[in-house]
């Protein structure tokens, strides 16, 4: 009976620990993307359905407090986009008219969570949606939280 000599098997684990070292960023990168889709096409639902109600009723649904369902919604969206937790910690929140600045839209509260994904997803977000820049177009970047600007888009 033949074993694995401690060369062998420290050989066998350094392989190992290179190939994880060069996988696991990448797995690190398809997550983020994933997550930042997964938050465009959530705000893309509430523009239509904002744009669909306003359509049918002369005028934009009313604000609502964060992490509240906005009454106007109800039968355009499902509730649990206003009440699951997003991975930068806070729910969607919409603000009406006449509560954002400088237009109204969507907005996302850095409630906790880790900082450097809460920046790697929201990077993601502003360059492959938006001009890149955080503090312009309809994606802006605010102290601890991100504004989608419907208005703007």
């Amino acid at each position: 009976m033949r074993a694995f000599t401690l060369v062998e098997l420290v050989i066998v684990i350094m392989i190992l620990g290179v190939l994880a070292g060069i996988v696991a960023p990448r797995l690190m990168r398809v997550s983020v993307e994933a997550e930042a889709a997964a938050i465009l096409s959530n705000v893309d639902q509430i523009f239509d359905a904002a744009e669909r109600f306003t359509a049918e009723h002369g005028r934009l649904p009313d604000n609502a407090d964060k992490g509240d369902f906005p009454s106007d919604f109800d039968g355009y969206l499902p509730e649990r986009l206003f009440t699951d937790l997003t991975s930068f910690g806070g729910p969607l929140d919409w603000d009406g008219p006449g509560t954002g600045s400088p237009a109204y839209g969507v907005v996302i509260d850095r409630d906790g969570g880790a900082s450097s994904v809460w920046r790697d997803i929201y990077q993601a977000i502003d360059s492959t949606s938006d001009d890149g820049d955080k503090n312009s177009g309809w994606i802006r970047f605010e102290t601890n939280k991100v504004r989608f600007f419907l208005a703007d888009k």
